[in-house]
């Protein structure tokens, strides 16, 4: 009697230890896939963020060009008025 008694209550207790587990393996298993949300959402900021520089540099390139060239024509009128 005492040993059914035991064996019940090892039963019950090793019931709830299940269920806490799986619970925590779905608490665990929200959380990794709300991180890799998060991680997906950061590297298309990222990358976002990426190619707005790129199209940045390359319009300050294109203005640098112009200047460049603006400035040697320019340079090179006022050698011919100096000559």
């Amino acid at each position: 009697m005492l040993q059914s008694v035991c064996l019940s209550l090892q039963l019950d207790a090793n019931k709830r230890r299940e269920a806490e587990l799986q619970k925590l393996r779905r608490d665990l298993e929200d959380a990794h896939a709300q991180n890799e949300a998060q991680v997906s959402a950061l590297r298309k900021k990222q990358q976002d963020t990426i190619n707005e520089m790129s199209e940045q540099l390359e319009q300050l390139q294109k203005l640098k060009q112009k200047y460049d060239i603006f400035n040697s024509s320019h340079l090179v009128a006022k050698t011919d008025v100096n000559l």
